[in-house]
């Protein structure tokens, strides 16, 4: 498919796009068998787009939390383990960490990180309904007829992330990613690690 994709637009893009969340559960096994294949054909970069890592799984999984408790979430850890799917592709590909919260809220610095990790440039960035962050007052019609930005309708649970909800999560079950990041990083990300107040991003 992407052959026949790039046979059509290369007088045009750059390049093309997988951006398949899906690809993150690919076996070791598989991507041993594919990668070789796919190396033939494409030049390969992987970009991982990373956000607070709380509420990343608060925005898929908060509504269960309603039904089931706190456990639910911590079955859930190791697909949300940034470190784990970076270092699985890093083998392979370069793999470059975009960081959600600072490409929309920061300075312009990860923009450029970004451009210069794709070498193009990029003039302005698509709308982003959770960078800011408002959470639980993020809300729009069920019916479909009003959404500033219908891509992204399915991406938030509006049950609230409360301040013991989110340090509950950050100082156990994610306590690992943080603490890797700081390890790798010196320090967290913009707005990662501390609750957010909501009603301040209004």
């Amino acid at each position: 498919y992407y052959q026949h994709l790039w046979e059509k637009i290369k007088c045009d893009y750059q390049a093309v796009a997988d951006y398949s969340n899906l690809n993150r559960d690919l076996s070791p096994e598989y991507l041993n068998h594919i990668i070789p294949k796919l190396k033939e054909v494409f030049d390969i970069k992987i970009g991982i787009i990373v956000r607070d890592p709380v509420r990343r799984i608060w925005a898929d999984r908060g509504r269960k939390v309603r039904q089931d408790g706190l456990e639910h979430i911590f079955k859930c850890g190791l697909k949300h383990d940034y470190f784990y799917h970076y270092d699985r592709f890093s083998e392979h590909f370069p793999v470059h960490f975009i960081v959600m919260e600072e490409l929309w809220e920061g300075d312009g610095s990860e923009k450029k990180k970004l451009e210069s990790f794709i070498n193009h440039p990029i003039p302005e960035l698509w709308t982003n309904l959770y960078a800011p962050d408002i959470g639980h007052h993020l809300t729009w019609d069920l019916d479909n007829t009003y959404c500033p930005c219908p891509c992204q309708v399915h991406g938030q649970d509006t049950y609230e992330l409360t301040p013991d909800y989110y340090i509950e999560l950050r100082e156990t079950i994610f306590k690992p990613i943080y603490d890797s990041w700081i390890e790798h990083y010196g320090s967290l990300p913009l707005h990662w690690g501390e609750p957010i107040d909501y009603s301040k991003n209004l």
